[in-house]
């Protein structure tokens, strides 16, 4: 498969998955809000269009977002 085109205007996806609920991706400011499924919505600064759109099209987002976000990769505020 090949890799998803990089995001260029703002989007919302509702994903399937069991630990997240919904991605929004900015490419203007390189920032991506997820809302986790057990609770809280997170903001991921300085997000690559290419990274945000990877984890979007994933066929595991859960697995996505652990290899290319969560260890620590970008700095993030929880906003909920």
């Amino acid at each position: 498969m090949a890799d998803p085109a990089p995001l260029t205007r703002p989007t919302v996806a509702a994903v399937s998955s069991s630990m997240l609920d919904q991605v929004f991706y900015d490419p203007g400011t390189q920032e991506m809000t997820v809302d986790f499924v057990k609770g809280g919505n997170y903001t991921y600064s300085g997000v690559p269009a290419e990274v945000a759109a990877a984890i979007i099209a994933a066929p595991s987002v859960g697995k996505a977002m652990h290899a290319l976000v969560l260890p620590a990769k970008y700095s993030y505020r929880r906003n909920r």
